[in-house]
């Protein structure tokens, strides 16, 4: 189990830390990729281990071809959503998804464009719900860097299916 929540951790970064890791700060082994990076919200330093050989290819790819010290050539996550948006229109075109949303009425599912929908935190949010499902609330606590797990039983766990706690409880 451990090599599988390693591999879900480089999935669990905030885009910020995403895009200011520093290629100095990568190191390959035979086996692996450590990647040291600050972590903003805390700021602190935070190393991760990406053992999934795709992974693996995808960031030496990145770190043979980047120009300049960063691993990607977005610096900030707001340029990163509006590029991530435009790729979403041409792939849903019109397609709708439902979304929870707080209004001042109370909570409700709105349809909203998917394109719209869609941004880099909705990737760490899903990559968490996930976590939740596959190893528990602990673990995705201690992977996506939470300080406790009320913050993700409070903002995440509502979204496990019925089949994400049968299975869970089966052990499956």
């Amino acid at each position: 189990m451990g090599g599988m929540i390693q591999k879900q951790l480089y999935k669990l970064l905030r885009i910020g830390e995403l895009l200011t890791i520093e290629k100095s700060n990568i190191r390959f082994e035979p086996d692996c990729v450590y990647i040291r990076f600050a972590e903003h919200k805390k700021n602190k330093e935070r190393t991760i281990v990406v053992v999934d050989p795709e992974a693996i290819k995808i960031i030496r790819k990145y770190v043979d071809r980047s120009p300049g010290k960063y691993l990607w050539s977005f610096q900030h996550h707001n340029w990163f959503n509006v590029v991530l948006r435009d790729i979403a229109k041409d792939v849903f075109k019109e397609e709708t998804v439902k979304v929870y949303k707080n209004r001042l009425t109370g909570m409700e599912y709105v349809d909203v464009l998917k394109s719209n929908a869609i941004s880099s935190h909705a990737f760490r949010r899903f990559a968490i719900e996930r976590n939740i499902a596959k190893f528990g609330a602990d673990a995705a606590r201690t992977l996506s860097g939470h300080a406790n797990t009320a913050i993700i039983y409070k903002h995440y766990a509502g979204y496990l299916t019925e089949n994400d706690l049968k299975n869970k409880l089966m052990g499956k």
